[in-house]
């Protein structure tokens, strides 16, 4: 009896192992099925975007553009930045360098750029009640922008030389009110390295090119890292103080742009 009752136990306990290494593998296996589907969403998605316009010829009819670069704390990115800016194959642009309170040398950085008739600089001083993150220096760079168009980006980018040029000439030359380009990302660490792709899969899933494109899909995203808007638009649509409360701002504004009609274009860069 008393062998009887351990087979009976041991037999038990290889069949809860099977149904438990069963229910593992079907885990497993609908997982690497959903990555696998994500991927050939975001691929799909990236070969029917639309792309940038590169073309020398194409007349930007001599507006000026403003671009404008919030920075907190980059001193390890700041100046390449900012001489990727510079380094521009367009002439009529100015570049507005916004520091938001850094505590360390990320002015001191900005000002060694100073003596560059296309650069100015500003402090973005403290935020009033209500506003967050970079909202704030967003919104001062832009009360002292005078270019017809705007173009934000952050700190911690690098840009080709046609950067400014390109995204302009497709704003102008497709007439959108803004343009806005998923970045390139570059991993500081491995755990950054292990962790953002994750993330990034999901986000440009969910907000990828074909989806943001779509009149007839709700969803509106701008990349705050980089995009370029007609003045105009900015302003009619109410500047960064709309979603000044808002930690996501750049998702916040482009949903705001697309609720209210505004030709809004997501590309690859």
């Amino acid at each position: 009896m008393l062998y009887l009752y351990v087979k009976m136990k041991v037999e038990s306990l290889v069949e809860i192992s099977i149904i438990i290494n069963i229910f593992l593998a079907i885990i497993i296996i609908g997982s690497f099925g959903i990555w696998v589907y994500l991927f050939f969403v975001l691929r799909r998605s990236f070969e029917l975007s639309p792309k940038i316009c590169s073309n020398d010829n194409l007349d930007l009819g001599g507006e000026l553009i403003s671009v404008i670069v919030p920075a907190r704390n980059e001193e390890k990115y700041i100046k390449k930045c900012i001489q990727s800016l510079l380094d521009q194959n367009i002439k009529n642009y100015e570049l507005l360098l916004v520091d938001d309170n850094s505590t360390d040398s990320t002015f001191n950085l900005m000002e060694n750029f100073s003596k560059d008739p296309r650069v100015r600089i500003f402090k973005a001083g403290e935020k009033p009640s209500g506003w967050v993150g970079k909202n704030w220096p967003c919104y001062i760079g832009y009360q002292n922008s005078k270019g017809k168009y705007l173009m934000f980006t952050d700190a911690d980018t690098i840009h080709s030389n046609r950067s400014v040029r390109d995204s302009l000439g497709t704003l102008i030359k497709e007439k959108l009110d803004v343009i806005t380009a998923v970045p390139n990302l570059k991993y500081p660490n491995f755990i950054v390295k292990m962790v953002l792709p994750v993330l990034s899969v999901f986000m440009f899933s969910r907000y990828s090119p074909m989806r943001v494109n779509d009149p007839n899909v709700s969803i509106g995203y701008l990349f705050g890292s980089f995009f370029v808007i007609t003045r105009e638009c900015y302003e009619s649509v109410g500047t960064h103080a709309i979603v000044k409360s808002e930690i996501v701002e750049d998702g916040a504004l482009g949903k705001k742009l697309k609720e209210e009609g505004y030709k809004l274009k997501n590309v690859p860069r």
